[in-house]
């Protein structure tokens, strides 16, 4: 299974997990096992190597850390491009450092904007799967502080975004992430949301 090869992160010295997966269904098990800050170390890269681990566009890149932080995770990024740090190897951020070439940095920075933004110390993450948990692409990540702030994700386009809101607050915004930016929706108080993804 994906945890064969774990580490044990129940030791009272280590101050995190660090989990070579994407398996970002398994993020609120994690957390409740080990009750320490969860990274998704190696949750694949952008890049132009022939493996499908390392060869994901900015957006699926940046698509990847709004589906661990949503999920109550933190991801690492690196990318698989060839650059010119060093004429005389092939190198590659991932191995080697250097420069990232990617274009995947200024969605991530949209990503973590969105996140400092957020009450996210006091809020929870749900996962919700339409039947295949392993299918990240159609799972429902919600982070939120119940009645106060909802933040939701689904990477796939055409899919449907409900949610009972509770409390009397009004929810205006939806955050579009392939477009990095915010739009103004109207006012909506404590009833279902129902959105569907572009």
């Amino acid at each position: 299974g994906s945890e064969d090869h774990f580490y044990d992160h129940s030791r009272p010295w280590i101050t995190h997990t660090s989990t070579q997966t994407s398996q970002f269904y398994n993020a609120i098990k994690w957390r409740d096992q080990y009750e320490k800050p969860l990274l998704f170390d190696e949750m694949r890269y952008e890049g132009g190597v022939p493996a499908g681990w390392g060869r994901l566009s900015a957006e699926k890149m940046a698509s990847y850390f709004w589906m661990a932080g949503l999920s109550g995770g933190y991801g690492t990024h690196g990318d698989t491009y060839q650059n010119s740090a060093d004429d005389s190897t092939e190198v590659r951020w991932w191995a080697k450092g250097g420069y990232l070439v990617g274009d995947s940095p200024e969605r991530i920075r949209f990503f973590r904007s969105v996140m400092e933004q957020a009450p996210v110390t006091e809020m929870t993450p749900d996962i919700f799967d339409n039947g295949d948990p392993t299918n990240l692409n159609t799972n429902m990540y919600l982070f939120s502080k119940k009645g106060e702030y909802y933040l939701a994700y689904i990477a796939e386009a055409g899919q449907n975004i409900e949610i009972i809101l509770d409390g009397d607050k009004k929810y205006t915004k939806i955050c579009e992430t392939r477009s990095i930016q915010f739009h103004n929706r109207p006012s909506v108080y404590c009833i279902a949301i129902n959105y569907r993804t572009e």
